[in-house]
């Protein structure tokens, strides 16, 4: 069994960005996203079929400080981004995001 794997950092801020990494969305997709700052932030899965039309992909999910979660999306897509922002408006933190599909 093969896997792709993706990995970015990114910096949260108050307002919810979308990452600028687009990933196929293959079969069995984790995205993994590590919270390496001080303060907690919140993420959410987007998914597109043409990387133009974007939707939230379910909830908004917290990342404590120094922890990781994982992410599955809800939904079948040709596309799959993280969104993310501090949970803190005034407290930016550092995010590390891996996305994984298998690829066989």
């Amino acid at each position: 069994m093969a896997f792709y794997s993706s990995k970015f950092t990114v910096k949260s801020t108050g307002v919810f960005k979308r990452a600028d990494a687009q990933i196929y969305l293959g079969v069995n997709t984790s995205v993994f996203v590590r919270n390496t700052g001080n303060y907690p932030a919140l993420v959410r899965l987007a998914i597109s079929p043409d990387k133009k039309a974007w939707m939230n992909d379910g909830e908004v999910f917290e990342v404590p400080a120094k922890k990781l979660i994982v992410l599955v999306p809800n939904y079948s897509s040709k596309y799959i981004t993280v969104e993310y922002r501090s949970k803190i408006s005034c407290r930016s933190t550092n995010l590390t995001i891996w996305v994984q599909r298998q690829t066989d």
